[in-house]
């Protein structure tokens, strides 16, 4: 009986090992395709993400440094 409990054991030790072995493949694969994917639709989606930012930025203003130039010695 225990050398059969210590033989499923090791079945499912080398099932695991096999399937994160193939794990790991698949998620270099899918990095691989999304840093692909990336380089053709970051510029994009920044270009988009900065127009949709640029009036929010354009109307919060810091108390202190937007009213004014910025100063570095204040006395």
């Amino acid at each position: 009986m225990a050398g059969n409990h210590a033989l499923v054991l090791a079945l499912i030790a080398f099932a695991v090992y096999n399937v994160i072995k193939y794990l790991k493949q698949i998620l270099v694969a899918l990095a691989t395709a999304v840093i692909a994917f990336a380089g053709f639709g970051a510029v994009s989606f920044f270009e988009t993400v900065h127009d949709e930012l640029k009036p929010a930025a354009a109307t919060v203003s810091l108390p202190g440094f937007a009213a004014q130039p910025m100063v570095l010695h204040r006395h």
